[in-house]
């Protein structure tokens, strides 16, 4: 199982200066959803300037790249030990072996 802590790549973003925050959006927050966005046909970049594309779809249903910064930290404070993430792997483990130990098996693709 591979981890991906969105904490660390938030603190990036929210570090950078905003003429980078964009393309560190862009690879750290959608870009591992990529294939995603293919299957969806949503242009992982636009074409041209202004155009649609995966950062226009996150500001319009979750969050524009520019709007990481203070209030999202306090969200994230919580959730940004490993401690934290350790317990929730614990979990996702322990409810997947509980499928093996009733002899269902369960499909896994990448």
């Amino acid at each position: 199982m591979q981890r991906c802590v969105p904490t660390t790549y938030n603190r990036r973003i929210m570090q950078a200066p905003e003429r980078e925050k964009r393309k560190l959006y862009r690879t750290h927050t959608m870009g591992p959803f990529r294939p995603k966005w293919e299957i969806q046909q949503i242009p992982f970049q636009a074409a041209e300037p202004g155009g649609f594309d995966v950062l226009t779809l996150s500001g319009l249903m979750y969050m524009p790249p520019q709007a990481v910064g203070k209030p999202l930290r306090e969200q994230l404070e919580p959730i940004s030990t490993d401690d934290f993430w350790r317990d929730c792997e614990a979990v996702v483990r322990g409810s997947l072996e509980a499928f093996s130990r009733r002899g269902v098996r369960l499909p896994v693709r990448d």
